[in-house]
């Protein structure tokens, strides 16, 4: 059977011969396939073709792929750590260096790979990360086959749009950190977050792509664990062979994502921070990046895994902080530092007089005086922070979200009337 597929974007090009392709435009003739990637067309697995490459990065080389008995576009992940391996141009097989320092254990290291990559396909429901379909071994490597997202990576976004302002950067990344959670919560690191591997796709959410770097923290310590190193955005412990992976290394991952996305530039290289830290934050900002922001960023970047926000629970907490200052900026050598000023005499407040069970709570009860004496009253009282998810700002009210708290999205009390209170009318 004769199969003439784009490469590019892989529709079928029935009657098609040579030329641009009549959908995506792609032209295979005048754009040949990098000499270390497999060629176009090959077939893995006897039902995987392969097209071009998406992406190539220290870890393997990402392809968009075609499942021809499903009939569906797929991404193929192949394991080629850079400066292991070799392929002769035009052969899919690799050939690997007899000088490779994990020579030695090589098949360890693949069925390592494998081994997380099946981890997260048993991971289901979570909308933000990109699914798993297969897993298998083939020319002397390793392959992951996953879901094809359609989309703009943020860092194509980003290259062609300029750095995003705080606001727009964090409401498109909140809901990822809340799926990531639950990616931690079952033992997986994703261990390589960054712009090239979020995919944001036509309807605005985003996918956390490239699950071949994943750890699984619940495996025996003992078993073969591969460096994944990126620069800008790793952090110390993943160049180092032994070093302690957990929660707080995605956290310095979206810490480092989110600095980009608002500052336009990459974070120095986490081993040269040790020598020297020339991360700054007094860059300009297409708008003012809060101190409370600022803070959280600080602490999530520690370059020592001990110094760090040790989770991303904790991050999406500092970061929804709306009046707190999580930590200072640093205080340059030999700085005076600046007066703190005088506490003001408390106001004298009055417990809110509506009824004990308000309707402009989830569950009908009034909320706490303390949080009604601080003006954030559960019926929505000239609220200046929700009494459930804290946030700034009078209460609107947010369908559907979890009134537990903040990491839920909101709360559910129910619109504010403008600043007056629901029950009193004042």
């Amino acid at each position: 059977m004769e199969i003439n597929r784009c490469p590019h974007c892989m529709r079928e090009l029935t009657g098609h011969r040579g030329g641009a392709c009549p959908f995506c435009g792609f032209n295979a003739q005048k754009s040949p396939q990098p000499a270390e990637a497999m060629p176009r067309n090959t077939i893995l697995n006897g039902k995987y073709l392969v097209g071009d490459v998406l992406g190539r990065g220290g870890f393997g080389i990402t392809y968009i792929g075609f499942d021809l008995s499903l009939e569906s576009r797929v991404a193929i992940k192949e394991y080629y750590p850079s400066g292991a391996a070799m392929r002769r141009e035009g052969e899919s097989e690799l050939y690997w260096s007899s000088s490779y320092k994990f020579r030695s254990s090589r098949e360890d290291a693949k069925n390592y790979f494998l081994k997380e990559a099946r981890k997260m396909a048993r991971v289901e429901n979570i909308p933000s990360v990109v699914r798993v379909r297969e897993t298998f071994l083939a020319n002397e490597t390793a392959y992951i086959v996953m879901d094809y997202v359609e989309g703009e990576t943020l860092k194509a976004r980003l290259r062609r749009e300029g750095p995003m302002t705080y606001t727009a950067c964090y409401a498109l990344l909140r809901p990822m950190m809340q799926d990531l959670c639950k990616i931690h919560r079952q033992g997986v690191i994703h261990r390589d977050i960054s712009p090239d591997n979020i995919m944001i796709q036509g309807d605005g959410s985003v996918k956390l792509l490239d699950l071949g770097a994943a750890k699984d923290l619940n495996k025996h310590s003992d078993e073969v664990s591969v460096p994944v190193g990126k620069n800008g955005y790793s952090p110390m412990e993943q160049y180092l062979n032994n070093g302690s992976i957990g929660p707080w290394t995605d956290v310095y991952a979206l810490c480092a994502t989110i600095y980009y996305a608002c500052y336009g530039k990459r974070v120095p290289q986490s081993l040269e921070r040790l020598e020297q830290d020339t991360l700054r934050f007094d860059l300009p900002t297409r708008e003012p990046i809060p101190p409370y922001v600022v803070g959280a960023l600080r602490k999530g970047l520690a370059v020592r895994a001990a110094d760090r926000t040790q989770s991303v629970d904790a991050l999406l907490d500092q970061l929804e902080e709306e009046q707190t200052t999580i930590l200072g900026p640093a205080r340059q050598p030999g700085a005076v530092p600046a007066p703190v000023p005088a506490a003001k005499p408390a106001k004298k407040t009055t417990p809110c007089p509506c009824p004990e069970r308000c309707p402009g709570t989830p569950d009908g009860k009034r909320q706490s005086d303390r949080h009604w004496r601080s003006g954030s009253c559960g019926c929505g009282e000239r609220a200046v922070r929700c009494a459930l998810c804290r946030k700034a700002g009078r209460c609107t009210g947010h369908p559907g979200w979890d009134p537990r708290g903040r990491r839920g999205g909101g709360c559910k009390l129910g619109r504010a009337g403008g600043g007056k209170c629901r029950i009193r009318g004042v």
